[in-house]
């Protein structure tokens, strides 16, 4: 069972749903030490038919307060496994921001202004999502490319194929023609 350290607005910005329950909330000061969101398979491997308001003991024992969705924390050639969720604002290594995608170059440079306003002393690194995953995917992409270039060549070999087949069967046909016409003026001479 995997698990993680979020904060309040973790599920908004990741728009991941719930099934039962709530997320964590700032009304409610009890989710900070005491609080487990925990994802359908987790459920599933704890064998709870309504998990919501049941005790839990990972790390310490806890109230689950809400149930997510499977969805992938790893990557997409991992398997989803359970996945348990607790709120420790203080403990998170990374600032994810969802932003407006038309001036990139600006957006940074104004997020990196707010930063160094806050903390100085430790340096500002942005990173896209999408340059991101495109990383952890790169060999996926590679493949894809191969298996398009193959799909091109094979698809280009066939129609070659065809084209030499219909020029083979065009060419039968006019000797067959032609010894058909070479019959005839053997027997009705010119």
């Amino acid at each position: 069972m995997y698990c993680g350290s979020v904060d309040y607005d973790f599920f908004e910005i990741f728009d991941i749903d719930l099934v039962q329950g709530r997320t964590f909330s700032r009304d409610f000061a009890a989710d900070k030490q005491t609080a487990w969101i925990v994802n359908e398979e987790a459920v599933k491997a704890m064998g709870m038919k309504d998990p919501v308001g049941k005790k839990m003991f990972y790390k310490g024992e806890g109230t689950i307060i809400g149930v997510m969705k499977n969805y992938h924390y790893a990557t997409l050639r991992d398997e989803i496994g359970p996945l348990v969720l607790n709120l420790e604002p203080e403990n998170i290594r990374y600032v994810v921001l969802k932003v407006n995608p038309k001036n990139i170059a600006d957006t940074k440079k104004r997020i990196e202004k707010i930063w160094n306003v806050y903390d100085p002393d430790q340096i500002f690194e942005a990173e896209l999502f999408e340059d991101i995953l495109e990383e952890a995917y790169f060999t996926e992409s590679i493949i894809s490319k191969f298996f398009n270039y193959a799909a091109y060549i094979s698809l280009l070999i066939s129609c070659l194929g065809l084209f030499g087949l219909t020029a083979y069967s065009v060419e039968q046909r006019l000797l067959a023609a032609e010894s058909k016409l070479d019959s005839c003026s053997e027997v009705y001479p010119r």
